[in-house]
């Protein structure tokens, strides 16, 4: 049975159905990083993990600077006009929402070793008291304007002094 936080599925059934989100039939999705300025190692979802957590979960601290990093292959044709767009939202009431180029083209991965990388913007995590605790979102990636790629996600935001970490494991 499928629980839900905020409208947010948390379980999931096999592993595969879990890969199976971060693909679409124009690309898969290998790797998503979280660079969070000031801390040394990213946060890294891996498709190919052996394990994956329940859902995507970011764990940041107040104020932080961060930037995301999407590794990701081309299938079947090359893509025109990629565009990112983060949605994040509580109590339904949108907080912040971006949309930003992520790559003019990316042609098909001939070599399956070869990962296409775009690089997302900085962006600030809100700071104080108030603003502290888990908030839904939603990423989507589009192709010359259509939707090809959407995951929902939860950053939780946490006293300063915290370290960033993956939530979700459990």
């Amino acid at each position: 049975m499928t629980k839900t936080f905020n409208e947010i599925p948390v379980e999931y059934g096999s592993i595969d159905e879990k890969r199976a989100e971060f693909s679409c039939d124009l690309f898969d999705i290998e790797e998503m990083h979280m660079v969070v300025d000031g801390f040394e190692d990213p946060l890294v979802f891996r498709r190919n993990d052996e394990i994956l957590p329940k859902q995507v979960h970011y764990i940041v601290p107040e104020g932080s600077k961060y930037k995301l990093i999407i590794k990701y292959k081309v299938k079947n044709k090359s893509l025109q006009n990629l565009q990112f767009e983060q949605i994040i939202k509580k109590h339904g009431i949108t907080i912040r929402k971006r949309i930003v180029p992520m790559q003019e083209s990316a042609e098909v991965n001939i070599n399956k070793d070869y990962l296409h990388v775009a690089f997302i913007p900085q962006d600030t995590v809100p700071s104080g008291i108030l603003v502290r605790g888990q908030y839904l979102g939603h990423s989507y990636i589009y192709e010359d304007g259509k939707i090809v790629w959407d995951q929902p996600f939860i950053i939780e935001i946490v006293k300063k002094g915290n370290a960033p970490c993956l939530g979700s494991y459990d």
